[in-house]
């Protein structure tokens, strides 16, 4: 495993005094400049609203316990699947689905039916079994959470929450046309901070 001076992700470093190492070395030698990719100042009311019906899908689920469910012996896969889902649609515009997809079926008769009769069906569906195979409920809640009470450089309106301090060097924000989380719009607001 590469230690802190080559890795620039704390969840990679598993073991206590090995991150507080990675935390004084990121103190001591400053970034003299910046990338932020597929990123946003703050997520929009619309992408809140996504990571609310994600939230609701994964507590809803009879299996997540109030958040206990691996004491339990479960896990809230359908729950988590669905959060997956509703995420994975706000990473592709409604033009690249459009191109990716279209509304090709996967049989050549529609049946009617309540399977993935749709290629765009399979694929999100694909992407939340996947998904649960590695990824922590209660986690996805905090994250999500945590995403929607950011924001980036300048105040907030969410009271407990300490926006980032400016940066200082120059970064350069970068962002997927494909995304609706990060709108060229939210890029521009930025931009301007």
């Amino acid at each position: 495993m590469a230690g802190p001076e080559k890795c620039g992700s704390v969840s990679a470093m598993p073991r206590e005094p090995l991150r507080r190492k990675w935390v004084r070395a990121v103190r001591l030698h400053l970034p003299t400049s910046g990338v932020a990719v597929a990123t946003t100042p703050r997520l929009s009311a619309q992408n809140i609203a996504f990571n609310e019906v994600a939230r609701t899908a994964i507590q809803s689920d009879p299996d997540f316990n109030g958040g206990d469910y691996y004491s339990k012996g479960v896990v809230p896969k359908r729950g988590l699947r669905v959060a997956r889902m509703i995420g994975h649609i706000t990473y592709l515009s409604d033009d690249d689905m459009a191109e990716k997809f279209g509304r090709s079926l996967r049989a050549a008769d529609y049946a009617f039916g309540f399977g993935a009769e749709f290629e765009v069906e399979s694929y999100l569906r694909h992407q939340g079994i996947t998904f649960v195979e590695r990824f922590d409920a209660n986690s996805y809640l905090y994250l999500t959470r945590a995403m929607d009470s950011a924001s980036t450089f300048k105040g907030t309106d969410v009271p407990y929450v300490r926006p980032t301090p400016p940066p200082r060097c120059p970064v350069i924000a970068c962002r997927c046309s494909s995304s609706i989380t990060a709108r060229a719009a939210s890029i521009q607001a930025w931009r301007s901070e």
